[in-house]
């Protein structure tokens, strides 16, 4: 509920069906279909307020009870000390779950002889759970634009790319440089 990046990263791989108990898979139905409908994610009132709501038609007794405890719970230690822990360990749940679904379809797959879709499906199961970096949203945050990059330069060893108007010292942090020529010259 804190981390709205690592939540869009989970919406992508995390399935309610993934969850035995009945109470999580309830909440994380209720959580990501909030934030597919208006493509942002509840707040802990509001998710309260969603959850009285749909509980109102429930009659599971101790659904409720256990929603209900949970919550409380949620409320009174909103700071999870080991919340980087919980990330981590969820992300790896998430992935071997998908990889245990791609290989489940994969079965199949091969009794048809469709080996590229095999192929495919294991590709999209390990691209699940990347993060999602998209850059700049410039019409939501103007003023980025504006912020001075601090690039800490790692040279090439080619002092003639290395210039100030090529790569201005070298490869920054997280930079990849690629060279290409034609064939035959070099």
């Amino acid at each position: 509920l804190t981390d709205n990046g690592w939540t869009l990263q989970m919406i992508e791989i995390m399935e309610p069906g993934f969850f035995e108990i009945g109470y999580l898979k309830f909440l994380t139905e209720k959580y990501f279909s909030y934030q597919n409908k208006y493509k942002t994610f509840p707040t802990l009132p509001v998710l309260i307020n969603i959850v009285k709501e749909s509980l109102r038609e429930n009659r599971d007794a101790v659904l409720k009870d256990q929603i209900i405890d949970f919550l409380h719970r949620m409320r009174s230690n909103p700071d999870v000390g080991d919340l980087a822990y919980v990330k981590d360990k969820t992300l790896d749940f998430c992935k071997r779950q998908a990889f245990k679904e791609a290989l489940e379809k994969a079965v199949g797959d091969i009794d048809e002889g469709k080996f590229d879709t095999i192929v495919d499906r294991m590709k999209n199961a390990c691209a699940l759970g990347m993060p999602n970096t998209t850059g700049h949203d410039f019409f939501e945050d103007m003023e980025s634009r504006f912020v001075e990059v601090n690039r800490s330069a790692c040279p090439t060893g080619l002092p003639e790319i290395d210039k100030k108007d090529i790569l201005n010292g070298g490869l920054g942090k997280g930079e990849i440089g690629v060279i290409t020529a034609n064939t035959g010259v070099g």
